[in-house]
């Protein structure tokens, strides 16, 4: 395969995998969605909590897709980037009950690979989630 023919096939490769993130981040928001509408049908306290976090840690892996594909990185998670997005996108979400909470991110690592960024997501989610949970 000549030059030409590689940078062609490297090209639609990185087309294909933006792609596939993208899809993967709207069928997260799809998933979050029906739970969103469950949650809302629903009168049972313990039900509204679990959808809620189930909410929480869905939206936290979808993040990780979002800021991967504004990156124009398919492999590379800016992990202080996906913090901040974190921040603002969950704080309106926890309850914490007329306090004035707010959060911040001190990050020394780049980034991290995929296959660590989205376990990374769920930890960072239920620390954050357990935290507003029991301190509040």
């Amino acid at each position: 395969m000549s030059e030409r023919g590689h940078k062609k096939s490297l090209k639609e490769k990185k087309v294909l995998l933006a792609e596939i993130h993208h899809r993967v981040k709207n069928n997260l928001a799809l998933i979050s969605s029906l739970l969103m509408i469950e949650e809302f049908n629903s009168n049972n306290k313990q039900v509204i909590d679990i959808l809620g976090k189930s909410q929480n840690r869905i939206k936290s892996m979808s993040l990780i897709h979002e800021v991967l594909y504004q990156a124009n990185s398919h492999v590379h998670v800016p992990i202080k980037q996906f913090l901040d997005e974190y921040i603002k996108s969950i704080e309106p979400r926890l309850n914490t009950e007329g306090k004035k909470i707010s959060m911040s991110s001190k990050i020394f690592a780049d980034g991290l690979n995929l296959n660590q960024a989205v376990p990374c997501a769920l930890i960072i989610n239920e620390l954050v989630t357990n935290a507003y949970e029991h301190a509040f």
